[in-house]
């Protein structure tokens, strides 16, 4: 795509199954809905330019692997496929987040694009990101390498729930506050360390990962939320 082209209408690539390389230029800022919808391509890169993608642009993108939304300071809008997540039929491997996404978070529209996912396996989030949301990564089972950016404020509500794959994380220095249920049922989960700057952990929060045993509580921690750590197998 040519980089004076600002956007892409709906269903513009749609239904063709052999297209599998798809660049990108870097003026663009609109995507519409289903424009790659049954394309094949393994990987795709979305421009800083770009500000918005429809519902169901990569519905039915069976071989979409790798997603890259590139570094940026303006804010990316998501859709869904309407009553599930935007990459539900997509086997994503890899998710690497350069900078501030939104989508909405209530449940006719999927939750988080990334709902669910049970293949994705690796997320990066860069320092431009400021915030995880309620249920952003919730039952990516399959969830296993967690890279987290120093600007990242706020872990919402179930963002890590249910990725019982999940071994270890290292939190941003700069989390203030961690929801509740965030990293509930990661059975996997042996080890945390609560940053200096985090000062409140939320209800359930570690709840339910019985191999927890290793947990490190920030200076700056105010308030700890109930059964926050029930279940867990620290011995100290």
């Amino acid at each position: 795509i040519p980089n004076k082209t600002t956007s892409l209408g709906e269903y513009c690539f749609s239904g063709n199954s052999l297209l599998a390389n798809i660049d990108l230029g870097n003026g663009l800022k609109t995507i519409g809905q289903s424009c790659f919808s049954g394309c094949s391509m393994p990987e795709i890169s979305i421009p800083a330019s770009v500000t918005s993608i429809g519902n169901y642009t990569f519905n039915n993108c069976s071989s979409l692997a790798d997603v890259v939304i590139e570094d940026r300071t303006s804010e990316l809008t998501l859709g869904s496929n309407g009553s599930s997540p935007l990459f539900a039929s997509c086997p994503l491997d890899s998710v690497y987040i350069g900078g501030k996404i939104k989508y909405d978070t209530s449940s006719s529209s999927g939750y988080s694009p990334f709902y669910r996912n049970t293949s994705l396996r690796t997320i990066v989030i860069t320092d431009e990101e400021e915030e995880i949301y309620n249920n952003e990564f919730y039952g990516c089972t399959n969830l296993k390498n967690v890279t987290m950016g120093d600007g990242v404020k706020k872990i919402g509500n179930w963002a890590f729930s249910g990725c019982n794959n999940l071994s270890s994380i290292t939190l941003g220095d700069s989390i203030k506050s961690i929801g509740n249920n965030a990293f509930s049922d990661c059975s996997k989960l042996t080890e945390v360390t609560i940053p200096n700057k985090t000062t409140s952990l939320g209800e359930y929060c570690f709840s339910g990962n019985s191999l927890l045993a290793n947990i490190d509580l920030g200076n700056g921690l105010k308030t700890i939320g109930r059964y926050c750590f029930s279940g867990c197998s620290m011995p100290e």
